[in-house]
């Protein structure tokens, strides 16, 4: 049976700052498969699925890569939503004045 050492000591506590960003990057095959699907489905009508094939075809064109793209761009999406949710000042009922 082989079995490899375990150490801590080889592997990096952190990411890069450089190698996290790239990470996040959505590459431009992913987005030309959205992009060129997109197109596809919009311009041939027999693409779109039919009572034989379903809705098999326009999954695999548009909504696979779609969902791909907003897995790989959460990380950006949650902190923009907590930035704004973190300027917005916090807004007191009308009760919690009353009980001032």
């Amino acid at each position: 049976m082989l079995l490899a050492p375990f150490s801590l000591a080889d592997s990096p506590v952190s990411k890069p700052s450089a190698q996290r960003a790239e990470a996040h990057t959505i590459p431009h095959w992913l987005q030309a498969w959205a992009i060129g699907g997109l197109v596809l489905v919009l311009l041939i009508p027999s693409l779109r699925g039919d009572n034989l094939s379903g809705l098999s075809l326009p999954f695999w064109l548009v909504a696979a890569p779609l969902v791909n793209i907003v897995r790989i761009s959460r990380a950006r999406w949650f902190t923009f939503i907590r930035g704004h949710l973190m300027q917005r000042p916090m807004r007191r009922s009308a009760r919690s004045r009353r009980l001032r």
